[in-house]
């Protein structure tokens, strides 16, 4: 199995967790054609600002966990990002993750082109309803992870 690189692993305050790890999500990508340019990071919050993403946490709001982005046009790779939820969701989050999330991003890595310039695929972790909710790039939920370009 080829492992994706891990480019940044932040430590994580007392009480969160990562959903998944490295061997969890490069086992389901291993027959994406982009395999190679894939980098994964793992940051503890979704947001820079920890005001928002504590009341979120406060709220019983949705997190986003796992996100996949071209960071830049004039870069090949695609980051696939990470981010803790608290420990008591751990469990869940992560088989959550497993059996809906990355199936779903394997088979769209699976068909990903280079030439697709722009990629945007999220999916938010919702702490009221222990569930998953794909979003796209704009903000609003869809049903399947998909890719925007500029119009």
């Amino acid at each position: 199995m080829i492992l994706i690189p891990t480019t940044t692993k932040e430590k994580l305050p007392k009480g969160y967790a990562y959903p998944l790890g490295a061997e969890q999500i490069s086992a389901p990508l291993q027959d994406a054609l982009c395999l190679s340019l894939l980098r994964l990071s793992f940051s503890w919050r979704d947001t820079f600002w920890s005001g928002a993403y504590a009341d979120k946490l406060r709220q019983g709001g949705a997190i986003q966990v796992l996100s996949v982005t071209r960071p830049l046009l004039s870069d090949e790779r695609l980051s696939i990002r990470v981010h803790a939820v608290p420990q008591a969701e751990a469990a869940v989050a992560r088989t959550l993750l497993l059996d809906q999330s990355l199936p779903e991003l394997a088979a769209y890595l699976a068909s990903w082109t280079d030439d697709q310039e722009w990629v945007s695929w999220s999916v938010e972790y919702d702490l009221g309803t222990h569930s998953l909710k794909p979003i796209n790039a704009s903000g609003s939920q869809s049903r399947r992870p998909h890719r925007v370009r500029p119009s």
